[in-house]
Parts: structure tokens; C-alpha cells; sequence
């Protein structure tokens, strides 16, 4: 069965980075798509480099350098959970390879465990690529032995392991609660959302625990203690950090060893159950619900850019993967608003800490329209709106419609699904802080122009970086050129602001 592992998880991989293709084709086009793609993805690696080195630095500068391991790994264990479980069930479960698949000599456990590390690759590369460069500070100030770095790379090869099985896992169950109802896309969407506004919550919750120092005595006695309480924290809340931080201060083997056990312990026994109803799993999930009571009624009549949008609409609630990955800045942008109306402006100054600086609030005011903003352009669904199309885009443009209402329709209903967060987050914010009317004017005008923007950004981009030749809808929205650059473009658009505003207040 090894053997059979290893050559699935090769063909995968091949297919998901598309390598293959770029040492076969002969088209200097693809050949140049694929280079700017690795432009971008360069682009994007330095920055997350420099922000797992920056925090780190923050840190060992605050006298915390203990407590870098310990941060480095709860962040990848967060971000590879995050990440998994918006794709764990699509990847897992993807029905056309499952299809080509059944017929041939391989056992379900190998085809469930090539999937899983063709995800578990991808999360390893993000893990080393966050931990090297914070670990390469620790190591700077503190000057381990050669130990640490042994135990380092050990320790990062199993730490992503358990938040990738526990987020499969719950894609797993998800997929399988959605796929005995009728309408299981839609079921399957309203899970998810619900399980990543509980874990929000409960983030926020844990965040806002507890006081808030205020002045410099107070301030220096927390960091002092910082250290021990982060530890007692995250070991209550996530011990496998802990295990991991324990494992490279301490040089502690049985810490490593138990880290390693669990994570592999934990996808033994998951591959096992698996497998066991993998079948009837994607069977389902590939299976139609009849209706009963069909009666023929009359048609609708509407207009060109009506029948374009609601087609639009459709085919976006129709993909679970769509739906998750592009409504999370909306719900991230709705969180926020009801963050700040359940805990005051005051409160929320003092929570970041700004609370002895003159004139935070009007600050913190000031920059929450461009917060809200920057959340909202984080992914438009507009972004990734002409890829879904597919191999069918010839279709649509071969139809005698005008390629403007095409992309208009697009637009629109990027427009429509932000519409609803926007109204409630602004809202929630206008109860909140109470404006004059130049802030309530700023507080408006200032994210709708980030969602209009991001959404006409997202469709120009996609429309010059198209992917039509996809097998799965996780390559088009977690994996193409067009959301790189549009995520970069928002977030540029929303920390450029943010930087200038705080420049001019100290």
C-alpha cells in the first residue's frame, strides 16, 4: 500500500502545483502565467517571513523570548486549521478522481491518505516557512545549541499534523451530516459558517477575558509575568504548543515524543473510521434529491443582466468552497462591528492597549472605517467569479449577449453577497460610536468604496489571470493567481491608510 501512496500523492501534487504541464507544453503563454504566478507567491512568502520575524523580534524585544515557540506554534497550528478546514472536504472528498479511481487495484485507505498529504505538504511548507524565520530570531538572542534545531525540525514535521486531521475531521463530519439532505450544499454552507463564527466567538471571548493594565507600573508587571501566563494559557487551551515549546527550550525528548504519538495516533485511528464510510460518502454527496409534487408552472420573464445575476447567484451557492473562502472578510467585517458595539469605544481602546496615549479614541474611530474596508477586500468573490465558469466559459461566449453584461452580472452579485454584511456592520457601528455627521459620512462612504473597488479589482484580475482547466474548485479560490493579487492589492489598499493615520498621530 506504500507504494500506492506514494504514487497517488505524487500525481496530485503534480497536478496541484502543475508541474507537469509547465515541463510539457509548448505555450510560452502558460509558461509566463506560471512565472508571475511564482512572482506573486515569492512576493507573498517574503511578506509572511518578515511578519513571523517582525513578531518575533517584538517579542525577544519585550524580553519575552521564551515564549516564541510556544506563539510560533499555536499561530501555524490556527492558521494550517483554518486554511484545512475550508478545503478539507472538497479535497478529500472530490468525486471526480474518486470516480476514475474506484475502478483501479487501490485500497480506500491509500486513496484517503494521499489526499491527506497532499494537504499535509502544503500546511508543512506554510509551518516551516512562519517557524524558520521566528526561530532564527529566538535563536539570535538566546544562541542555542545544535539540539534545538534538531529537535526544531522534528518537532515541525508532526506539529501541523493534528490541526490538519482535527480540521479534516470536521470537514468529514460536515459532508456527512449535509450529504442526507436535500439541500446539502446550502446545509453544508450553513455548518461551516457556523462553526467559524463559533470559533470568532470564542476567540473574542478568550481575547477580552480579564483586565487591562493601565499605566507603566502595571504595564511592566504584566510583562514581566507574560511568559507564564501565555504558557498556562495556551497549555490549558492547546497543549500540543505547548509540547512543542517545551520540547526546544527544555531539550524535553518525551514532550516530542508525545507530540509525535497524538498527532500520529490521532490520524491512524481517523484514516481507520474513515474509510470504513468513505464510499458511502461521496456516493451520497454525487447523489440527487428527487422532489415530490413537480407541477409545471409558467415561466419568468426577465432582462438580460437579471437572468445573468441570478444565474451568477446560483452558481455561487451551489459550491460549498466558494461560499466559505470568499465570505469570510464579510463575516470577519460583521464580527468586528458587533465586537466593538459589545464592548464600548472606551473598552476598546484600553483592550489595545492605547488607552494612556491622547486623543486614542478619535484615532481608533478613525480607523475603523479602514479596517472594515480591508476586511471586505480581502477576497471578493468576483476574484475568482470567471475561473468557476470553467471549461464552459466558450459557452457563455459564444452567446449573443455583450461581454459587458457578462462581467456586470459578475460584478453585481459580488456587490450582492457584501450588501448584507455592509449594512449590518455599518449598523452596528453608527450604535457604537455615535458619529457627527462628517465620521458617520466616513464610516459609510469609506468601506463601500473598498467593497465596490475590490469587487471591480477582483473581476479585472481574474478576467487577465483566468484558470479554466481546473479539476477542483480549491485550485480557483485558494490557489490561483487572481486571489493572490487581489488579496494583495486589498490589503496594500487598507494598511497604506491605516500606516499614514498612525504616522500622523504620534
Amino acid at each position: 500500500m506504500l507504494r500506492q501512496i506514494r504514487l497517488l500523492t505524487g500525481i496530485r501534487l503534480c497536478n496541484l502545483f502543475g508541474i507537469n504541464e509547465l515541463r510539457y507544453t509548448r505555450d510560452k503563454g502558460k509558461r509566463l502565467r506560471a512565472a508571475g504566478l511564482g512572482v506573486v507567491w515569492i512576493l507573498v512568502l517574503f511578506m509572511l517571513a518578515c511578519y513571523s520575524g517582525g513578531y518575533a523580534w517584538g517579542l525577544a524585544a519585550m524580553g519575552l523570548e521564551e515564549t516564541i515557540p510556544i506563539v510560533l506554534a499555536v499561530t501555524v497550528s490556527g492558521a494550517v486549521f483554518i486554511f484545512s478546514f475550508l478545503k478539507a472536504g472538497s479535497v478529500i472528498f472530490q468525486r471526480k478522481d474518486y470516480e476514475l479511481q474506484q475502478p483501479l487495484p487501490v485500497k480506500t485507505a491509500a486513496i484517503i491518505t494521499s489526499r491527506f498529504l497532499t494537504m499535509y505538504v502544503t500546511d508543512l511548507m506554510l509551518s516551516v516557512l512562519v517557524m524558520l524565520p521566528g526561530l532564527a530570531v529566538y535563536a539570535m538572542h538566546v544562541r542555542p545549541g545544535v539540539l534545538f534545531w534538531i529537535y526544531a525540525v522534528v518537532g515541525m514535521g508532526f506539529l501541523p499534523l493534528l490541526p490538519l486531521t482535527v480540521a479534516t475531521i470536521l470537514g468529514a463530519v460536515i459532508l456527512a451530516v449535509s450529504a442526507r439532505w436535500k439541500h446539502k450544499n446550502l446545509v453544508n454552507i450553513g455548518l461551516t459558517l457556523l462553526l467559524i463564527l463559533g470559533t470568532l466567538g470564542g476567540s473574542m471571548v478568550l481575547s477580552w477575558q480579564g483586565g487591562t493594565p493601565e499605566g507603566t507600573d502595571q504595564l511592566q508587571n504584566l510583562l514581566t509575568g507574560a511568559a507564564g501566563l501565555m504558557k498556562e494559557k495556551v497549555g490549558t487551551l492547546y497543549p500540543p504548543a505547548l509540547w512543542f515549546g517545551d520540547a526546544l527550550l527544555l531539550q524535553d525528548v518525551g514532550r516530542l515524543l508525545l507530540l509525535a504519538g497524538v498527532s500520529t495516533a490521532v490520524f491512524l485511528v481517523y484514516t481507520a473510521v474513515l474509510q470504513k464510510h468513505f464510499s458511502g460518502i461521496c456516493t451520497a454527496l454525487d447523489a440527487d434529491s428527487a422532489r415530490g409534487g413537480f407541477s409545471m408552472k409558467q415561466g419568468r420573464k426577465s432582462g438580460l443582466l437579471a437572468s445573468l445575476w441570478r444565474r451568477e447567484l446560483i452558481r455561487y451557492v451551489a459550491s460549498p468552497v466558494y461560499v466559505t473562502n470568499t465570505i469570510v472578510g464579510y463575516i470577519l467585517m460583521t464580527v468586528v462591528s458587533a465586537g466593538v458595539l459589545f464592548v464600548g469605544p472606551e473598552r476598546l481602546v484600553e483592550l489595545l492597549g492605547m488607552s494612556a496615549q491622547p486623543g486614542a479614541q478619535e484615532m481608533t474611530e478613525r480607523l475603523l472605517p479602514f479596517l472594515l474596508g480591508l476586511l471586505a477586500a480581502m477576497m471578493p468573490p468576483s476574484c475568482s467569479s470567471v475561473s468557476m465558469e470553467g471549461r464552459q466559459w466558450w459557452i457563455m461566449q459564444t452567446l449573443p449577449v455583450p461581454p459587458g453584461l457578462l462581467y456586470g452580472a459578475k460584478f453585481l452579485a459580488s456587490l450582492s453577497v457584501a450588501l448584507p454584511f455592509w449594512l449590518i456592520s455599518e449598523v452596528l457601528c453608527l450604535a457604537a460610536i455615535k458619529p457627527d455627521p462628517a465620521g458617520a459620512a466616513g464610516l459609510i462612504l469609506i468601506p463601500a468604496l473598498y467593497l465596490v473597488g475590490s469587487a471591480a479589482a477582483g473581476l479585472l484580475i481574474n478576467s487577465r489571470f483566468p484558470v479554466f482547466d481546473w479539476d477542483s474548485e480549491v485550485r480557483v479560490v485558494k490557489q490561483s493567481a487572481s486571489v493572490f493579487l487581489t488579496m494583495l492589492l486589498g490589503m496594500a489598499a487598507g494598511i497604506i491608510p491605516v500606516l499614514v493615520i498612525l504616522n500622523r498621530s504620534l
